[in-house]
């Protein structure tokens, strides 16, 4: 039995309250040894009736042995550290016997996607820290339910920002919840979602950004061009234009450079490669791991590697996967989604995305918590008097509203802004 073991089992056995702390922490499972393993069941069955005597009658573990764990427990004070520390411990010796089941199957000729899989549910599993994670009574989800409203009534909790007010109150961003952006090529889907990487990262929230479509030069050129107001042309003719606009780029250097963005632009994924990704990444995460805040896009769905033999199935089972992720992160995860081209067939005035017009939907459409298409009428209509206007159409909202949402696009500096904010700073 390890050091970390005896301090734990000592401390729970000393004060029965130190069980609370131990279990946010451990199961039954880190522990090495049956004997371990019955003391920690005894004491959660036990709660305040547990000390040695009980839980030796309850176990048929020797008196002796039960209170030399007492004795050697030098402070129960300390029973988080102590927990901790044997957290760490097991979770190393499961992943060298992952290792060797992973070896093992290599050797028996077991296909590579299924090892992957099976890996990466075994690696899902060593990532949560407790034991009750997805088991709540009804009295502790109520319990949960009433500390988050405390918390949202005071401006804290796990709503996030999405910069565009409106949108706020009609499609609140949680964690645990799938969200998908859906637009045409060029609509603007990708600014929408940049529009919300950039709200994430100033209020100081990690965000992994799996893009498939762009690289990270670009991305990084096009939040320089949102926060400074540089003209593309710099980029281009940067020997003609450097001098004019240094300042803006200094600006929107600036203000990006030291953001928590982690930028994977492989573009030969599949799903469960994004999930391993930034499942590492977010567990080294400071917001993360004290707050439990974090952001996962995906930009797009459509671009990773699947079966096109069967799209809407294999679709579907591609954001079901980033669903489960994100409720074991509790945290929101963005989709990005191409539209088939037959809506492109209807009428002139008739173009407003719809649900339906997802490319494979369906399976996606269930799974996901919250939809929204990205409309800009002049993308059809020069002359239209939206000129400007991009349409945020809430096509689903599982726990809120749906309708439309304008707001003034800048598809020039690749970016979108707030009606209400512009409105209010004006006044």
């Amino acid at each position: 039995m390890t050091e970390s073991e005896i301090q734990v089992l000592g401390a729970i056995l000393s004060d029965y309250k130190q069980i609370e702390k131990a279990q946010a922490i451990i199961s039954k499972d880190d522990f090495q040894t049956v004997n371990g393993q019955l003391i920690f069941e005894a004491v959660k069955k036990l709660g305040s009736e547990a000390d040695v005597f009980t839980v030796s009658d309850m176990t048929n573990i020797d008196l002796d042995i039960l209170s030399d764990f007492s004795m050697q427990c030098l402070n129960p004070d300390n029973c988080k550290a102590y927990s901790v520390a044997l957290k760490e411990e097991s979770t190393k010796n499961k992943l060298v016997l992952l290792a060797n089941s992973i070896s093992e199957s290599v050797q028996q000729g077991c296909d590579a996607v299924s090892i992957i899989g099976s890996a990466s549910a075994s690696l899902s599993d060593l990532s949560r820290s407790g034991s009750d994670t997805t088991r709540f009574s009804i009295g502790k989800a109520i319990k949960n339910l009433l500390n988050d409203l405390d918390e949202r009534a005071e401006g804290r909790g796990m709503v996030y920002n999405t910069g565009i007010t409106e949108l706020n109150e009609k499609l609140p961003f949680e964690g645990g919840k799938l969200y998908l952006i859906g637009g045409q090529s060029g609509m603007g889907k990708s600014v929408v979602a940049q529009k919300f990487i950039e709200t994430q990262l100033a209020d100081g929230v990690p965000v992994f950004f799996s893009s498939l479509e762009m690289q990270a030069t670009e991305i990084a050129k096009r939040m320089i061009q949102s926060a400074g107001s540089v003209p593309g042309k710099l980029f281009k003719r940067p020997d003609k234009f450097l001098g004019e606009y240094s300042s803006e780029l200094a600006a929107g250097v600036n203000i990006n450079k030291d953001y928590n963005l982690e930028i994977d632009q492989d573009g030969n994924v599949g799903v469960q490669d994004i999930i391993l990704r930034s499942r590492a990444w977010f567990n080294q995460q400071d917001a993360y791991l004290e707050k439990n805040r974090g952001v996962l896009v995906v930009d797009y769905i459509q671009l990773m590697n699947y079966d096109r033999g069967n799209e809407v199935r294999e679709l579907a089972l591609i954001t079901k996967a980033l669903k489960s992720f994100s409720k074991e992160m509790n945290i929101p995860v963005i989709g990005l989604v191409q539209l088939n081209r037959e809506y492109l067939k209807r009428p002139k005035g008739e173009h407003r995305p719809i649900v339906k017009d997802i490319k494979g939907s369906g399976g996606m459409e269930a799974d996901s918590d919250g939809i929204l298409l990205v409309h800009r009428e002049e993308y059809y209509d020069e002359d239209t008097p939206d000129k400007g206007i991009l349409e945020l159409i809430i096509g689903k909202s599982r726990d809120g509203e749906t309708g439309t949402i304008r707001t003034h696009a800048e598809m020039h500096y690749f970016r979108i802004k707030d009606p209400s904010y512009e409105y209010n700073y004006q006044g």
